[in-house]
This record gives structure tokens, C-alpha cells and sequence, in this order.
């Protein structure tokens, strides 16, 4: 059901989800979804090309069903209702109030399990790449399309990344301006201008969510609290295209664009070299 919910928010908007788990109010915005926030310089653009969440693409056989119902809403519990309805921050209940709060029993769990596996993951990828081996560079330089890049460097970056994932780490809520903008957009997570912070916002907790995309979600933001994609100073902070969502286990070209300054070519990187 939780997979459903998520299916019809990605294929038609949030205004759908709104009308399943609260009384419609007038013309509340659409919401698409993003790795990180949108209002700092670790954020993510506001823009129509970001990825979908990897497995949540609705089928004509789920909105067929839909519309051939009488009754097209599906039935949640009041519980899936306060879960979904706070993972997308809908209701105006939960735009005040402090920006931080503690995580819930249940929200640590996750936190520390996804950091945890992302944290192995890039220290066995690290290890790869600090090996050498030509097959393995030749791999960094393929994802990352840099045919000439030093294997030291790649190894460097790497460690950097890894390091990064024992940044300190707060619970963003929907009063949080990186966690929800405004505009209509959610963020999974934002690392902070300064480095020193992420802050893993509700959407993080999304039931529809795969821990996978949890996983990635801390090697990207570790790549821009590693200064990745730091700009020269004095040039404006730009955000680097995503990989798309549909090349999760590709390691072949799982990121037709970007380069060594792309967080998430690096992510892509460390989940594929990480096995070898």
C-alpha cells in the first residue's frame, strides 16, 4: 500500500497524495523529490530533471485501477497516514516549530543502520582503489569520464569521502528551511556550506524509500561535505546533474555525464569498485 501511495505521488504529483491523506485545501504545490536541499550550498537544484526514487514508477495496471474504482483512494491506517503525511510534511501543523529535533527511536535505527552499510561500502571501496590495480582505475576513470586521472588522486578522494561519513549528523524537520524550501520540494538530506553538518530530513523516512537510496543518499552528501564539488571561490555554487535512478547495478556507464567534481558519479564509483 505504503508502495502504491509512493508510485502515485511520483507519476502525478503530490497534490494526489494530498487528496488520499487529507481534506483538500486550495492549490497546494507539487512536490518532486531531490537527494539534498535546494537553499544551501550542498543543495540540490529545484529543477523537472531530478531522478525519481529508484522502484516507485507507477504501472498502467496500478492508475488503471485507480480509475476504474468508485472509490480510487487507497485505505490507510491512521498510522500510514501520519507516516506519510510527515515524510512529505504535509500539513501546516508541521511547518513550525524548531528546525532540529531528536530522532525518534526508530528513525536512529535507520540512520545508524544505512550509515553503518555506507561507511563499509566506501571503506571496501577505498581499499580497491587504493590497490591500483589497472582494471579497477580503469573503471574509476570510466564512471567518472576522466580517461587520464591520477590513480592516487582517485584513491585520495575516496579516503576523503569515507572520512567525511563521520561528520556530525542531525534530525532536519518540515520547519527546516534545506528539509522543505518551499516551492513544493522535499529533500532526503543536506550537507552544510561549512562542511561541518548533515542534516537528514523527513523524506529520508519515506516508508517507499530503499535503503539502497538511503545508502547512496550518505555517500552523496559525504561527497560534498569531502568538497567535491566545491566551486573557485567566487563563482556561484551550481549543483551537479544526477546519475539517472535506472542505472542502480550498472557499472558499466551507470552515469552518462559528470565528472571528478560530481558527487554522484563518485557514490556510483564506490558502490562499483566496492565488490571487486
Amino acid at each position: 500500500m505504503q508502495r502504491m501511495v509512493l508510485a502515485l505521488q511520483t507519476a502525478a504529483g503530490n497534490k494526489a497524495v494530498r487528496r488520499l491523506v487529507q481534506p483538500a485545501r486550495s492549490s497546494p504545490p507539487d512536490q518532486p523529490v531531490q537527494r539534498c536541499g535546494a537553499t544551501s550550498h550542498a543543495g540540490c537544484p529545484c529543477v523537472a530533471e531530478q531522478p525519481p526514487v529508484a522502484g516507485t514508477a507507477a504501472t498502467g495496471p496500478v492508475l488503471g485501477r485507480q480509475a476504474e474504482s468508485a472509490d480510487p483512494k487507497p485505505k490507510l491506517s491512521p498510522q500510514e497516514q501520519d507516516a506519510m503525511k510527515a515524510s512529505l510534511c504535509i500539513g501546516d501543523e508541521l511547518q513550525t516549530g524548531p528546525a532540529t529535533r531528536q530522532f525518534t527511536g526508530r528513525e536512529q535505527q535507520t540512520v545508524s543502520a544505512t550509515l553503518w552499510a555506507a561507511r563499509s561500502l566506501a571503506s571496501s571501496g577505498v581499499q580497491a582503489l587504493s590497490r591500483h590495480d589497472p582494471y579497477i582505475v580503469s573503471v574509476a576513470r570510466r564512471i567518472l569520464h576522466e580517461p587520464a586521472m591520477d590513480p592516487d588522486e582517485i584513491a585520495t578522494t575516496a579516503r576523503n569521502i569515507h572520512q567525511a561519513l563521520d561528520t556530525p549528523v542531525v534530525c532536519g524537520t518540515c520547519a527546516n528551511s534545506v528539509c522543505n524550501p518551499g516551492g513544493g520540494h522535499s529533500a532526503l538530506a543536506d550537507a552544510a556550506d561549512d562542511h561541518s553538518l548533515v542534516t537528514i530530513c523527513p523524506f529520508f523516512f519515506h516508508p517507499g524509500i530503499p535503503v539502497v537510496e538511503q545508502r547512496r543518499t550518505w555517500l552523496h552528501e559525504a561527497g560534498h561535505i569531502a568538497g567535491i564539488d566545491d566551486p573557485p571561490p567566487g563563482t556561484p555554487y551550481q549543483h551537479p546533474p544526477y546519475c539517472p535512478q535506472d542505472t542502480g547495478g550498472n557499472c558499466q556507464d551507470p552515469c552518462p555525464s559528470g565528472d571528478k567534481n560530481n558527487v554522484d558519479n563518485w557514490a556510483r564509483l564506490l558502490e562499483c569498485v566496492a565488490s571487486l
